[in-house]
């Protein structure tokens, strides 16, 4: 469980350094960037996965949480470029809903399949789902 505590904090740490970094950072088309940066956000439990050695655990972990910083600022900076002011309110909180909803479904039903599924087959399984999930969108043109 201390170990636990340790990736944690890797990841805290640099989702604090990876939010100075992107202050400075510019990206031609964020959406796009936001997109192909959050798909690090597989590795972590990639490495898990695969009973990757705790060291590189946290580098990994270190590493993807930039991508999932990314992610989040360029998502939401062409939210406010592209959604009219007097919308965003209503697009944010549909948005939220959409996006937060389905945490407690799938922390209820994690347990369950990963019984049935497997622990190490769901750690693969899961990743490959983040990835293809991250990259749906860049399928849609004006993205």
């Amino acid at each position: 469980m201390a170990l636990w505590g340790v990736i944690l904090s890797v990841r805290a740490t640099e989702l604090l350094c990876a939010s100075i970094v992107l202050l400075k950072l510019r990206f031609r088309n964020p959406l796009v960037s936001g997109l192909i940066l959050g798909s690090m956000s597989a590795s972590p439990l990639l490495s898990l996965g695969v009973s990757t050695p705790i060291t590189l655990v946290c580098v990994v972990v270190f590493v993807s949480a930039f991508g999932i910083t990314a992610a989040g600022v360029t998502y939401d900076s062409t939210l406010q470029r592209r959604v009219p002011r007097s919308e965003l309110s209503r697009v944010a909180s549909i948005d939220d809903l959409l996006s937060f909803a389905p945490v407690p479904l799938s922390q209820v039903l994690i347990g369950p399949v990963s019984g049935y599924v497997g622990e190490h087959e769901l750690f693969i399984v899961c990743p490959v789902a983040i990835i293809v999930l991250r990259f749906a969108p860049l399928l849609v043109r004006d993205v």
